[in-house]
């Protein structure tokens, strides 16, 4: 991989880290705000703080991801696939930042032929 593409990947990694920053301040601001009184007994009243919550943990895995991959952009193994440490393509990376593996490695951890 390219200098400029590890540059190029880098800005959309970040990018991806602050949006998801944002999204889990956010969530967690409008929790806070949003808590229903203690009479209300109502599904549907709950339902709100369970979806920021679930939408905060999500964020929260996907920040650790990104995060991991911008650390492996700083490795001698930008680029190269875990399993066969043959180059991922650049688009792929690109589509999907945390991919650590090359599509032949991943369809066949996934099943697919």
């Amino acid at each position: 991989m390219t200098q400029n593409e590890i540059d190029e990947l880098r800005q959309v990694v970040q990018l991806r880290i602050d949006f998801l920053l944002v999204l889990i301040d956010e969530n967690s601001r409008s929790e806070e705000l949003s808590t229903p009184p203690l009479e209300v007994d109502n599904m549907f009243e709950r339902a709100p703080s369970r979806v920021e919550k679930t939408i905060i943990v999500e964020a929260e895995r996907e920040l650790t991801q990104l995060t991991r991959t911008l650390s492996w952009l700083d490795s001698d193994h930008a680029g190269k696939c875990i399993a066969c440490q043959s180059d991922i393509d650049f688009e792929q990376i690109k589509k999907t930042p945390g991919s650590r593996q090359c599509e032949v490695c991943s369809n066949i951890i996934s099943g697919e032929k």
